[in-house]
């Protein structure tokens, strides 16, 4: 598991980020698997090389302590970890509350959310 940016000490502008200034922010790498398993830094994850079954397990982990307010998800990433999840016996009203998907990379609900550039990693704001 790869940790990328949570903010500077003491808080603040921390370009090339939006957020990432108050310590409730933190940008976390898929868990890949294959060639790309070990590489240390951020990758593109796809079909190929998501570690579906240990990506879910952590983000349901982190859903799970109820302090997540919303993660920052690539849509197709996204639709592969709904499956999982729904492999999983998750509900179908888990799966809502979870997922944005499958109603429309613009829909506006669910904590999980498409957002432009994180189809490499997942962006995680902790509620206040």
């Amino acid at each position: 598991m790869h940790v990328g940016d949570l903010s500077k000490a003491g808080g603040g502008p921390f370009p090339p980020h939006l957020s990432h200034q108050s310590g409730r922010d933190v940008d976390i790498g898929y868990v890949l698997r294959g060639s790309d398993a070990d590489v240390p830094r951020f990758l593109r994850a796809h079909a190929g090389n998501l570690d579906r079954e240990r990506t879910w397990k952590l983000i349901r982990a982190l859903l799970e302590t109820r302090a997540v307010a919303w993660i920052f998800i690539d849509y197709e990433v996204q639709a592969m970890l709904y499956e999982q999840a729904r492999a999983e016996g998750a509900t179908a009203e888990a799966l809502d509350t979870w997922f944005q998907y499958p109603a429309g990379d613009r829909a506006m609900h669910g904590i999980l959310r498409d957002w432009r550039g994180h189809d490499d990693h997942f962006h995680v704001r902790f509620s206040p």
